[in-house]
């Protein structure tokens, strides 16, 4: 829906009447705290693409704070990915001139990637940059109930802490600027009858209705079905049960911010002191711990995971993050370490799908899980793999894959795929004449569940995992110099 905006007079009656349908006691609680408090001071900021939702947020903000609107400004961000993303941009600036209001506008490259997660971190940088150069304290966006319940799917999905869960919050601090979605409490639906009810137009994106993204499919379809299935609504629901987990993580990171006071000290974990906790304690002080090491740039769910089932186990291994940091468990203590020279026989790390390990030696191994695609499969079975750099193993689908990397050890059997039967690792490595130095330090990878050596780099992958036509999906494994 797009039309000629009204002008200022109309513009600015048109904003008050949506006002009285939609009063500040209607919007989220957390949300209009913050807005309460900036009442009298303060630099505010409303992102707005010209779509509904976010010219609603505009509007709204504008007739409830008629005395921040000499500090308050519009900003808006177009990507150069879709035809019509400069006449967005073009009714955000009209916008804004009808409304009074200064507009930051910026171009993203269409060279960039397109998939959510890059434009969306486009956006956020340009936002955070304007907020340090104009002093803005609160910017606004423009989230409502759908919102809510799409990410919450999403997130089911891939498999997500409450923390994960209880997003997008109508209220989240980053230093140097705060954001807040005052219209959580609002659907979808709602915002565009408000909006058609007072005579407001506004910019449709097209590529909301691409299958291309998931949050559209899950939009389209999952959400959509939910809706009709369930004889309550669903919308309210989901946004209860999203306050409630943000309430409920809150608490919990309270609790773990006590929990490392006693568990930390020089830097260390105490893993004596760290088992006193449940895991869920010990799954952010240990996450916090690694963040808080200006030298780890990210911790992965997969990577904590690690560490607490070794915690729990007694296993003493690494886990490399960097090229330069390692975390190391001894029977003490949980430490950070910086990698030093090569070494022989150093402590099993685990190999995390989607990591980068770095091994002492300056290599790195990477595993993924990947489709079985026929090029792929014929690729692997006409031998056109170099064992050397890379290997592909079976695992069955209904099998999750848990890998150890370790240095060889005394009385180590592997029978590489093709071969006539099993023999020591140090008899193939000597008839390959390995000098001591290297079988010193050639990683060997090793299923956790059998146990057994799947692939050792320079040797096919294991005859237990041997590809074949019928497999859907399979590890693959790639074993290179890390770069300098």
């Amino acid at each position: 829906m797009s039309e000629q905006l009204p002008d200022r007079e109309n513009i600015i009656v048109l904003a008050e009447n949506l006002l009285s349908g939609f009063p500040l006691n209607q919007w989220h609680k957390d949300a209009a705290a913050q807005i309460k408090l900036q009442q009298n001071e303060g630099r505010i900021a409303i992102a707005c693409s010209g779509g509904a939702d976010s010219t609603f947020a505009v509007l709204l903000v504008y007739a409830a704070l008629p005395q921040l609107r000499d500090s308050m400004i519009l900003i808006h961000f177009n990507h150069k990915v879709r035809a019509g993303s400069d006449q967005d941009e073009q009714f955000v600036k009209s916008l804004a001139e009808n409304l009074g209001l200064p507009c930051i506008t910026e171009r993203g490259s269409s060279i960039n990637g397109r998939d959510e997660g890059t434009l969306r971190g486009q956006r956020l940088k340009f936002f955070f940059k304007e907020a340090k150069i104009r002093k803005i304290d609160l910017l606004v966006q423009g989230h409502n109930q759908d919102d809510v319940a799409e990410t919450m799917l999403w997130r089911l999905s891939r498999g997500s802490s409450p923390d994960g869960l209880a997003a997008p919050r109508a209220f989240s601090p980053h230093p140097g600027l705060s954001i807040i979605r005052p219209f959580l409490t609002v659907s979808r639906a709602e915002i565009r009858n408000k909006l058609k009810e007072v005579g407001m137009s506004w910019q449709e994106d097209e590529s909301n209705f691409s299958p291309d993204y998931l949050r559209n499919r899950i939009r389209k379809n999952s959400l959509q079905a939910l809706k009709e299935d369930v004889d309550r609504d669903v919308l309210r629901g989901m946004l209860r049960s999203r306050d409630l987990l943000e309430e409920q993580s809150h608490a919990i990171n309270g609790m773990a911010a006590e929990a490392s006071k006693d568990c930390i000290t020089n830097g260390r974990i105490s893993i004596l002191k760290l088992k006193k906790f449940p895991d869920a304690i010990r799954r952010i002080l240990i996450n916090n711990w690694l963040q808080s090491n200006p030298e780890i740039e990210k911790v992965s769910f997969s990577q904590t995971q690690i560490l607490l089932d070794c915690l729990n186990a007694g296993s003493q291994e690494e886990l490399s993050l960097s090229p330069q940091i390692r975390v190391k468990i001894d029977f003490d203590h949980l430490l950070i370490e910086k990698t030093c020279h090569p070494q022989e026989g150093w402590l099993p790390c685990s190999l995390p799908m989607g990591h980068d390990l770095h091994l002492p030696g300056g290599q790195v191994l990477r595993a993924s899980m990947i489709k079985a695609t026929p090029p792929l499969l014929n690729r692997v079975l006409s031998g056109r793999v170099d064992p050397r750099r890379e290997a592909f193993c079976f695992f069955a689908p209904n099998q999750e894959a848990s890998l150890l990397v370790r240095t060889r050890q005394p009385g180590d059997l592997f029978k590489p795929m093709g071969a006539p039967g099993s023999k020591k690792v140090s008899g193939w490595m000597i008839d390959r004449k390995y000098n001591s130095a290297k079988r010193g330090t050639i990683p060997m990878i090793i299923d956790r569940l059998s146990e057994n050596i799947i692939w050792i780099p320079g040797f096919a992958p294991a005859e237990s995992h041997r590809l074949d036509q019928s497999n859907i999906t399979v590890i693959h494994l790639t074993y290179d110099r890390a770069p300098t």
